[in-house]
């Protein structure tokens, strides 16, 4: 990941730009496209980071039509790119990741300046509760089958710890 000084100036806004290139793409050549979009895109705004290429396995199968074929994909390389623009540009950006064959898919989103420090803070905060409801497994040996009980109502200490957590989160992210 790549970052830059960010400056917000009157007029424009932070965006997100979330791509997938194609897996047909060797991992030299999308990093190659993955750095001519990045020069495209800071023609028509200041990149302030970015995610090289990483290939991942995708939810569910995508389909792309490729020199009169259709293309069906399992995987892509995926990377995004933050940048600064005045919203006139974005179109012209959104232009030119549909008009390249090997993007698979991509989604730009307006963001905020904290949403990635915002994202860390919970992030981390889940970890922390998963950490603490963890409970050791026993060895199969010792497991006795049980008869079916009544299941407890939560005590009251563990709803106000999960209005605490809830709390928590919610100042985060206002």
């Amino acid at each position: 990941m790549t970052n830059t000084k960010m400056s917000l100036e009157e007029g424009k806004e932070l965006y997100e730009i979330g791509f997938h290139l194609i897996s047909s793409l060797a991992a030299e050549q999308a990093q190659e496209e993955f750095s001519t979009l990045q020069v495209g895109l800071g023609k028509l705004a200041e990149v302030v980071s970015a995610k090289e290429p990483e290939l991942i396995d995708l939810a569910y199968t995508m389909v792309k039509t490729l020199n009169r074929k259709h293309e069906r994909f399992d995987t892509a390389h995926f990377a995004y790119i933050t940048f600064i623009t005045s919203p006139e540009h974005v179109q012209a950006i959104r232009e030119m990741f549909d008009n390249n064959l090997n993007v698979l898919r991509h989604l730009i989103v307006k963001t905020t300046p904290d949403a990635e420090e915002s994202l860390i803070k919970v992030n981390e905060i889940f970890a922390k509760d998963e950490v603490e409801e963890t409970v050791e497994e026993s060895p199969e040996e010792e497991v006795k089958e049980e008869s079916t009980e009544e299941v407890e109502e939560p005590k009251t200490e563990d709803k106000k710890g999960d209005d605490e957590l809830d709390q928590k989160i919610d100042e985060l992210v206002s």
